[in-house]
């Protein structure tokens, strides 16, 4: 449960705090002001943090590490990974789990009360790094939940906080609306009962130090079920048996050389503007459902629709209507698998122009009305 039990004393587990007493020793000026922020959040549980912060202050600037910075550095690390600034987890309160992700690696802290119960951190591999951003913060939701798992388990009184917005969003919305891989991480978290929630990233001191100066990955050869997750949502594919392999390996071409979607895809994995006013209008119609896009091998997808470069819509179009079933028909066979701003409306037109269309649309024949008979009795 967290404790780790001996005569003297009962003290939390190495395995709650190994995020902070592993933590590597700041490298530039910006590591060292992460960890004084984090110093200065904490140093209300306990005053001789601002001995740390104090020592370790003429690093912000000018970075100069010396002994005296690294024993300051250590021994703010002991106060942390202990008493009074941990708290021993305590079953009747609700628990709070920050979460967040760098470019290299993920970050959680359990808290109740606003104070630290345990910490979390770990470096992404070289294939979780070419993740979206929304697909490395819900990673940083499911490996602190698989590391704490019993615990929360069994309470329904569980805050996720998170600084990526669109991650509250996408937990509110239908499983099949969000792209595949959150899916397989969405149905991982089915286990727990808990409530998404956007903090803002000035508020998420702990985790955003810990994601950006994280643990080294673990040994594989000790295969534990986190890590057999990390490795199945890695060799996940996605489901194209509607398009062709010629169609997938000209939609890559074209998405590369086409310039709305190559601002799209830099957008996917990097992240958007919070305002539609602030995205190029080149992207701006995707702006809507940007937290259902992702990207994989070189294409935009919206949940398992690809979506299609300029170039290549005239092309689609006529793929999509040579069966000349009519206009419902066509506009169901394309969003089964293609996307792109206005293809229902392209489809329409094209069907609409369509001579062998119009002539045999108004043959179609109309089922009659079937009356019952009128009964004459009761």
């Amino acid at each position: 449960m967290g404790f780790q039990l001996s005569p003297e004393r009962v003290s939390p587990a190495p395995s709650m705090v190994e995020a902070v007493t592993r933590m590597p020793t700041p490298a530039e000026p910006h590591a060292v002001q992460r960890y004084l922020g984090m110093l200065n959040f904490l140093e209300r549980f306990c005053p001789k943090l601002s001995d740390g912060v104090k020592r370790m202050e003429s690093q912000r600037l000018f970075f100069k590490w010396t002994d005296a910075h690294d024993k300051a550095f250590v021994d703010s690390k002991n106060l942390i990974a202990h008493t009074p600034v941990l708290r021993y987890f305590n079953p009747q309160l609700p628990v709070t789990r920050q979460v967040d992700a760098s470019a290299v690696g993920v970050g959680g802290a359990l808290l109740q009360n606003d104070q630290p119960v345990g910490f979390y951190s770990n470096t992404l591999t070289a294939t979780e790094q070419r993740y979206t951003v929304i697909e490395k913060e819900c990673l940083a939701m499911c490996l602190p939940f698989d590391k704490w798992d019993s615990l929360p388990y069994g309470k329904s009184d569980i805050t996720v906080q998170t600084d990526h917005q669109p991650l509250e969003s996408i937990f509110k919305k239908l499983l099949n609306k969000a792209p595949q891989r959150l899916q397989a991480m969405s149905m991982r978290l089915r286990r727990w009962s808990f409530v998404v929630s956007y903090n803002k990233g000035t508020q998420q001191i702990i985790t955003d130090t810990l994601s950006r100066a994280p643990l080294p990955l673990l040994s594989s050869a000790n295969l534990s079920e986190e890590h057999i997750f990390r490795v199945e949502l890695e060799t996940m594919t996605l489901d194209n048996s509607g398009i062709s392999s010629v169609t997938l390996g000209n939609l890559r071409e074209q998405t590369a050389l086409d310039p709305a979607l190559s601002k799209l895809s830099l957008l996917t994995m990097t992240g958007w503007p919070t305002a539609k006013t602030g995205v190029d209008p080149l992207v701006r119609p995707y702006f809507t459902f940007k937290d259902e896009l992702s990207l994989a091998d070189g294409i935009v997808y919206k949940g398992q629709q690809a979506v299609i470069p300029t170039l290549m819509r005239p092309a689609m179009l006529n793929t999509i209507h040579k069966t000349y079933f009519g206009v419902g028909s066509c506009i169901r066979r394309a969003k089964v698998s293609l996307l792109w701003p206005g293809m229902t409306s392209d489809i329409k037109n094209k069907c609409m122009s369509c001579p062998v269309c119009a002539q045999y649309a108004s043959q179609a024949p109309k089922e009659p009305m079937l009356s019952h008979d009128i009964p004459d009795h009761p």
